[in-house]
């Protein structure tokens, strides 16, 4: 995973695909959960749900500005998520004056 400060309240996260074994049909991926969180805070993160086997981006909007995220992706599928990532941090910009 890969994330990149675009704003000061914005940040684009990226992914590979997982490896998906599965032999039953309903066990293929369906899409990704992608969640933020404050650093460092035991706040209930906000949950980006990215549809589809071949989305691997997503952008979250509405961050305070020069704030370090905790970002964390979990692949779905008819039965429910899979296993976290590992973490991956995003910080935003401040606001120029």
């Amino acid at each position: 995973m890969t994330t990149f400060n675009v704003t000061s309240t914005m940040c684009l996260i990226t992914w590979s695909p997982v490896n998906n074994t599965q032999l039953d049909p309903d066990g293929h991926v369906l899409g990704y959960n992608v969640y933020v969180a404050f650093a460092n805070s035991n706040s209930k993160p906000q949950v980006e749900k990215v549809e589809g086997r071949t989305s691997f981006n997503t952008t979250i909007s509405g961050l305070e500005e020069f704030t370090q995220y905790n970002i964390t992706i979990k692949a779905f599928n008819l039965y429910g998520e899979g296993n976290a990532s590992k973490y991956s941090f995003c910080y935003t910009e401040e606001d120029g004056m």
